[in-house]
Formats: C-alpha cells, sequence, structure tokens
C-alpha cells in the first residue's frame, strides 16, 4: 500500500469515528430524554448499544490503519 493511499484510508476511517461519535452523542440525549419522560427507553439503549459496538470497532480500525501509515513513513525514512 502507497503512502497517499493509506493517509486517504485514514481520513475516511476518522471521519466514520466523527460521524459515530455524533450519533453515540445524539442517542444518548434520547435516552435521557425518553427516561425523564418516564417512557419505555429499552429499544433506544438497545440502539445505544450497538452505536458503541460500532464505534468501537471504527476506533479499531482507525487505530490500525494509522499504525500501517506509521509503517510506510517509517519504511520511507529508512530507505533515505
Amino acid at each position: 500500500m502507497r503512502l497517499a493511499e493509506a493517509l486517504e484510508m485514514m481520513n475516511t476511517a476518522r471521519g466514520f469515528v466523527t460521524e459515530g461519535e455524533e450519533h453515540l452523542r445524539h442517542q444518548r440525549k434520547v435516552v435521557l430524554r425518553l427516561e425523564r419522560r418516564g417512557r419505555d427507553a429499552r429499544r433506544a439503549r438497545e440502539l445505544l448499544g450497538h452505536i458503541e459496538n460500532m464505534l468501537e470497532k471504527y476506533l479499531n480500525h482507525e487505530e490500525r490503519v494509522s499504525n500501517q501509515v506509521i509503517l510506510i513513513v517509517m519504511g520511507y525514512a529508512g530507505s533515505a
């Protein structure tokens, strides 16, 4: 993989993380609002759990791609 490709992948991964964090904040507000109104928040909490799991996967992927970028850059530095 070339550096440009890895950087693009890292940028895309960061976008997914940012979007996931926004969804997580929103869903937490939904759960809080439902609970404050005495409504059944079970399904909202389920969705919150799914969003948390997806965000964890996004973060793991971002870390792997970031590590790949580091390896590529180190390879370039070692060949100079």
